[in-house]
């Protein structure tokens, strides 16, 4: 099987590949690293991983890759006491071989790239410890298969665990947090070390993917220009997907096969651009954009805008083609216009907005003849975004595509301070900042994390003009803690650092576990109780109450940090007692009771249930149960307990014998019983009897 791409193909993935690639080729002597992401999923963790350099990605292709996993965090606390890693691959994670990828090229176009990169002719690459003039003739083609590779796995989650660059970790428990490192199964060239990538992870945080931003439309004949804000976004979303409506937003259809790539995007480099044909004009088009992860995911879609194409002079419009910044801080724009539509205009107008979607304030006091190219914006705004308007003889405005002029500031604002909040019972989240000191700060943007080791998502659609954000978050998870910090932006669209770390403790809403009573005992008029206490972390105090004839006393208060576990109620009168104990947390919020009833008298009562026979029969699946019965009791309760469950109140009966139908098979039953007297009274618990079903 052999996968081909003619030179047209090959010159398009170049391109884009070249977008992709943020660093040509570097000595190959150096040392390597594994890059690591991570993504939370509803029940299992997604890891992708790539080599940051070409040779490094060969070793991996020839010796596989090895995960194993930590456990970092367990029962609610850090414990990095005794940890020993997981091993998740038995075997190295390889990629198919070329056989194997014939099914998956019928299916995922990125399948066969990813094949020709790395079972192509001509891919093999000479030890880097050996002639640097022979290995620096192959690096341009293995860099180049590299980029084809590593673009295809971030376009296709198929394609990655094919390429051996995925793994998926359906094994985890709930309320644990690890660390995965990922390293070469070997790695053992001296000349050429690749270091062990490493990914922290919270598998309770799932990743809520944010819309893309800022969506804004420039109309022309039968044709629509989209921009979006991209830069916050770039650690999130490798592509992007196109949608379009045209029927007033009910339904919406990709606009490509594939992803769309941004290749350019030298207009503005903190925007991703996109043109698209219409079929007819004077209609509305309705569009959104949705992000996708290097893991598969799309994310939400942006919020829709329309437009509708206009025709005027056939809708051709002006292409702005250079701007400059004189030495007095005026700016030269000049622009072009096709000449087979010249007659078709009666000139052009010049406006200027502060944003790419406007609006745009025309700033040419009179309207520039046909003829003319150039204009001079004698008092530019320190954002400006420019615009040519072409003014046909129906009056019909055709709008160019907006480019955006700033005047020289590289110097960004300090980054914000002051960083204060709450958060209420409901999951509300109020934060506040102090105002920044410089005078041309635009707004503010918010970013939050569910730990301070994990990527900051940015929160906020746009730019916050306020010192002041509001944010909903689900308060009822196991993590306690949720993190916020800022940035300040100024006119220019610098980014200030970010600001410190705004730590903000959940309100706790999930109350303590209860405790459990252990050992219970009666010693004439002396109840001793026993239990073991609640295992949350956040337990104050435990409180004692005793029901007797049905008056309640609060016996006892138990603070935590005497550790008492058991305690004695003496001097009773005789009489059925019952028990409840209750863990309260630092929230004032209390657990399930745990119960217990105890019969105090004169004697009779510690007679216990004896000779206790138990009977097997499986043909009838029953076990049966068979005692010697004391005269003075009128009734026998049998308490129950299943394999780990606890005891529990199961079954009652007159006689001196018992069948419990239908038990489940391999499973083990303790029972003990317990016998009440003529006068309500009741007998201790008699020993267990164990029985394995």
């Amino acid at each position: 099987m052999r996968f081909l791409y003619n030179k047209s193909n090959r010159l398009k993935y170049l391109i884009i590949v070249c977008c992709l690639i943020s660093s040509k080729l570097l000595a190959q002597t150096s040392n390597a690293d594994i890059k690591v992401l991570g993504a939370a999923m509803k029940d299992s963790v997604v890891l992708r991983w790539a080599p940051d350099k070409p040779v490094a990605w060969q070793l991996g292709i020839k010796n596989g890759y090895l995960i194993d996993r930590y456990t970092v965090w367990k029962d609610g606390k850090r414990d990095t006491s005794n940890m020993q890693p997981v091993r998740l691959t038995p075997s190295p994670i390889m990629p198919l071989p070329l056989d194997d990828w014939e099914p998956l090229v019928k299916n995922d176009k990125y399948a066969a790239i990813a094949a020709q990169a790395i079972y192509g002719d001509d891919f093999e690459l000479d030890d880097p410890a050996g002639d640097q003039a022979s290995f620096l003739n192959q690096a341009s083609e293995l860099e180049n298969r590299f980029g084809f590779a590593l673009m295809s796995a971030d376009l296709s989650a198929t394609v990655a665990r094919a390429m051996g660059l995925r793994y998926v970790d359906n094994d985890i428990t709930p309320g644990e947090r690890y660390v995965y490192k990922i390293y070469l199964a070997s790695n053992a060239t001296s000349s050429y070390r690749v270091d062990t990538g490493s990914y922290y992870i919270d598998p309770a945080d799932v990743l809520q993917l944010p819309p893309p931003t800022e969506l804004a439309i420039q109309v022309g004949d039968q044709s629509v220009g989209l921009s979006w804000e991209s830069y916050y976004h770039d650690k999130i979303y490798v592509s992007y997907v196109i949608e379009r409506s045209e029927d007033e937003g009910r339904t919406y259809n990709k606009r490509e096969e594939v992803p769309f790539l941004n290749i350019s995007k030298n207009t503005n480099p903190r925007r991703t651009y996109y043109l698209d044909s219409l079929s007819e004009n004077n209609k509305v088009y309705f569009y959104r954009v949705k992000g996708l992860t290097p893991f598969g995911s799309v994310g939400p879609p942006s919020e829709p805008i329309k437009g509708v194409g206009l025709a005027s002079a056939k809708g051709v419009i002006a292409q702005i083609d250079s701007t400059g910044i004189s030495f007095d801080g005026q700016v030269d724009i000049k622009w072009s216009f096709p000449d087979a539509f010249k007659d078709k205009i009666m000139g052009f107008k010049v406006a200027r907005g502060a944003t790419a979607k406007g609006p745009y304030i025309t700033i040419s006091k009179n309207m520039l003849s046909a003829t003319t190219y150039q204009f001079k914006d004698v008092s530019p705004k320190p954002i400006n975004y420019y615009v040519i308007k072409a003014i046909g003889r129906d009056s019909v405005e055709t709008t160019s595509f907006p480019v955006l002029v700033q005047p020289e500031d590289s110097i960004p604002p300090l980054p914000p301070s002051g960083l204060t909040g709450g958060i209420n019972t409901s999951g509300i989240v109020s934060i506040q900042w102090d105002a920044n000191e410089e005078a041309d700060v635009s707004g503010y943007r918010v970013f939050r994390a569910n730990s301070p080791m994990e990527e900051f998502i940015q929160i906020t659609k746009g730019e916050v003009l306020s010192l002041s954000y509001k944010d909903s978050i689900n308060i009822a998870t196991l993590s306690e803690n949720i993190y916020y910090k800022l940035i300040a932006e100024d006119n220019h669209g610098n980014p200030s650092e970010y600001s410190t770390i705004l730590n903000l403790e959940k309100p706790d809403i999930i109350p303590p576990s209860p405790p459990v009573f252990q050992k219970i005992s009666v010693d004439g008029s002396s109840v001793r109780l026993s239990w073991a206490n609640s295992p949350s972390d956040d337990v104050l105090r435990y409180s004692l109450k005793r029901v007797f004839n049905g008056d309640s006393t609060l016996v006892k208060i138990f603070p935590k940090n005497t550790n008492t576990r058991s305690y004695t109620d003496a001097n009773l009168p005789t009489g059925t007692y019952r028990y409840f104990l209750m863990a309260h947390d630092d929230d004032s919020l209390f657990s399930d009771l745990a119960f217990i009833s105890i019969a105090v008298t004169d004697g009779i009562n510690k007679a216990i249930i004896e000779n206790i026979k138990s009977q097997v029969d499986r043909d009838k699946r029953e076990i049966k149960l068979s005692w010697s019965n004391l005269s003075e009791i009128k009734r026998v309760i049998i308490y129950r307990k299943k394999d780990e469950e606890p005891l529990r109140l199961y079954k009652s009966t007159n006689g001196s014998s018992f069948i419990d139908k239908n038990p489940a098979i391999n499973s083990r039953y303790i029972y003990r019983l317990k016998g009440v007297l003529a006068n309500g009274l009741e007998t201790e618990l008699s020993e267990p009897i164990t029985v394995a079903y």
